[in-house]
């Protein structure tokens, strides 16, 4: 069911498939497995990689969505929430002071580590244009619609701050996923599961830390060792 939104218009954003040989690089691009997975996340309030079944055939996860509004296009709806989030990042101009051609990204999706020093992102947008931080934005929606945060995914305002220096930002988040890889025992589980703390508190009214990008990130981190990385 989900290959219908190939062909369609979901407020600008285009869906690419790896099978087309094309990477979602554009701002309003995003790779339509991982939407896919992002959106499973939210249905089943869990971050984790499906590993036994593939997601389009997960039977309890749409048994999960029918008990929601059925007027409601949810899929398209998450997409578009995501990329309001996205658009919103890339609005902030989060980038590296030093030459990006310098900087080599850690695109690690698996439990491999490394000796070199690698940063996870050198700019806003591929810090969370990530398969672990859209698994984690649905799962921590899914957790947040429980607790009666919101009712609609069109019910959240997205007003980012950065709440401090672009540079100190992008190295407070780059630290956080370094720790996380030098503790975790599984480093892919981890960094999703980073990511979920990081938008339940970053969308959680009460948190402390609402909508501010900076503040969230020691909170998240504290909140996923506690949980056990």
């Amino acid at each position: 069911m989900y290959l219908d939104y190939l062909d369609h218009d979901i407020d600008g954003v285009q869906l690419i498939r790896e099978v087309d040989g094309v990477s979602a690089k554009k701002i309003n691009e995003y790779n339509f497995r991982e939407m896919i997975e992002g959106f499973n996340s939210y249905v089943e309030r869990n971050e984790m990689p499906m590993d036994k079944a593939d997601v389009l055939d997960n039977i309890s996860g749409l048994e999960n969505l029918a008990r929601e509004d059925n007027d409601t296009d949810l899929f398209a709806e998450f997409i578009s929430i995501w990329n309001v989030f996205i658009t919103s990042i890339s609005d902030l101009d989060i980038e590296a002071e030093v030459d990006e051609d310098d900087i080599e990204e850690d695109d690690r999706d698996d439990e491999t580590k490394r000796e070199e020093i690698y940063v996870w992102a050198k700019n806003g947008v591929r810090m969370f244009k990530r398969p672990q931080a859209v698994s984690g934005f649905g799962a921590a929606l899914g957790l947040l619609k429980d607790e009666e945060q919101f009712d609609r995914f069109e019910e959240i305002e997205i007003n980012l701050v950065i709440g401090s220096e672009p540079q100190k930002f992008l190295l407070a988040f780059n630290e956080a996923i370094v720790a996380i890889n030098e503790e975790a025992r599984k480093i892919g589980n981890a960094q999703r599961l980073f990511f979920r703390m990081y938008f339940k508190i970053l969308f959680m009214k009460d948190s402390g830390a609402y909508m501010n990008l900076y503040k969230t990130i020691g909170l998240a981190l504290n909140g996923a060792r506690r949980l056990g990385i």
